[in-house]
Formats: structure tokens, sequence, C-alpha cells
């Protein structure tokens, strides 16, 4: 039988409200074999400083790691360490609580869909390039869903399709599914480990299926002694190299889709030429 691991990473800021989190993981119906936390030994943003292991919550089983792979830090290291095995590998976020039927969910899904990347929650990168056109756009884009009474829409939601995996919600991979090219993350990319870990997903063949579940009712995300710990350092309100995460998100989704093919969408040869010398 697989083992199933759970896997998660954190910066020190947020170490007082990770029980939260762990409470919610050990009070699975489906129980998992381990959790276990990658700790940087140095992290990318020398402002969060260092973390000392004995401060996390029982219940974890504690990797220190010599990089720091940003967000993917939360599986990558845990990727190598189970390479050769038979293992069900679940990461998820360290600012959110989980429900007691997720990896329940999530293992029942992948054992229907055994070469797939599980996901509770999915974006499709159509929807944010169709938003992100419209940004701006507040007359004609209003003029035409008057003109249409209300049935046009940028891009309609039949027309999505789920090519984005959010840890966020839960993400359940094999080791197999991951190569090597995943842990050389380019300088701009590292913030948004979504679009980059998805990326590697679909050009190694594994495509991601969704668990069903409307996540929009089971939302739970974690709050201790009154703090909403998704807005500690919050990596959504970060901006690395001139990127904020929106547009840290469509680079990355132009760098996979020229570089390896993947997402849906024409290649825009803005890669291409720096990384193969086609003009």
């Amino acid at each position: 039988m697989s083992k199933l691991i759970v896997s998660l990473t954190t910066i020190p800021s947020r170490v007082p409200y990770l029980s939260g989190t762990v409470n919610s993981l050990l009070a699975q119906n489906t129980r998992p074999d381990a959790i276990e936390i990658n700790v940087p030994r140095t992290y990318r943003r020398p402002e969060f400083g260092t973390l000392d292991p004995a401060g996390l919550p029982d219940g974890l089983d504690v990797h220190v790691i010599e990089s720091d792979y940003g967000p993917a830090t939360k599986i990558l290291p845990t990727v190598e360490r189970y390479r050769d095995q038979d293992a069900l590998l679940v990461y998820c976020d360290d600012d959110y609580t989980y429900d007691p039927d997720w990896l329940t969910r999530l293992t029942e899904t992948s054992a229907r869909h055994p070469d797939a990347v599980i996901a509770d929650r999915w974006r499709s990168t159509l929807k944010w390039e169709s938003l992100e056109r419209w940004k701006g756009k507040g007359s004609a884009y209003k003029m035409r869903r008057a003109l249409s009474l209300g049935q046009w829409r940028p891009l309609r939601a039949g027309g999505y399709v789920p090519d984005i995996a959010e840890g966020m919600g839960g993400v359940l991979i094999k080791p197999r599914f991951v190569d090597e090219t995943a842990f050389d993350i380019p300088d701009v990319l590292w913030t948004v480990d979504d679009v980059w870990l998805s990326g590697i997903y679909l050009k190694n063949g594994h495509p991601i299926v969704p668990t069903g579940v409307d996540w929009r009712e089971i939302e739970n995300s974690a709050v201790v002694d009154g703090t909403a710990v998704r807005n500690i350092d919050a990596l959504c309100d970060y901006e690395f190299g001139g990127f904020n995460r929106m547009a840290a998100n469509l680079e990355c989704v132009s760098y996979m889709r020229d570089r390896f093919g993947v997402f849906s969408g024409g290649r825009s040869l803005r890669w291409q030429d720096r990384f193969f010398g086609i003009s």
C-alpha cells in the first residue's frame, strides 16, 4: 500500500499560529502516515530571519532544507525524499485549515485517476488571461454585457480548463510526476509555485483532475486568537523584481507555455529567444 504523506512549509512569523493547520491535518478521517514540514536553513527573503524548529507544533516530522525554493519548498524536498518509493504526496498551505474529509477526497479521486494530479481547488490560465485582458476596460465590458442582455462574458465558464492546481486547497501527486526541471526555478518565478508546479506536471503528461467538491462551502481559513494567518507576510502582497503576484503568474504561464508547450493558448516567443536562440 502506498505511503500517504502530507507536506508543507512555513515561515517564522506564522509559527505561533501553525497549530490550527496541524490540528486539522491530525483530525483527518483518512490518516496520513506522516506530516512533514520543510524548513529552509536560510530564506530567500532575508527579512524572515531563521526559524527555530523547537517552536513548531507537535505532530510534525521536521526536515531542515539547505535550499529555499520559495513556496514550492512545501513539496520539492519531499519529492526528493520519496523519489523511489510508492507514495502519495499531498501538499498544502500553512495558513489554512482542512475539513476532516479532505484527504479522503484526494486519495479516492487519485484511485480513480492514478496518473493525474488531484486538486480540491484549481484555476484556469485562460480565465486569468481573460480577466487581465479586460482589466481597465470597464466601459467596453459593460457595453458588451448590456448589448448581449448579460449573456456575454470575456470567456464563457464552459471554456475554462483546470490547468493550475492550487496548493491552498491541497494537491496530491506522486514522486514520478516531478522531474529535475522542477528544481531549477527561474529567479522571477519562484514566488508563484502553483503555476510553476502545474506546468511541470502538465509537461510530464499528468493532467489536473479536481475532486469536484464545492470548496466555497467548506472553505475555512485559519484564524488563531483573532489573527487571520493568511494576512501574515502573504505572498499575494509581495512584489519581486517589479512583478506583483498576478504579473508573476502570467509571466510564469508565458515561460511554461513557450518552453514546454503547456497551458492553453499560443506561444509568445518571448522566452524562446532567451532559451533556444529563436528570434
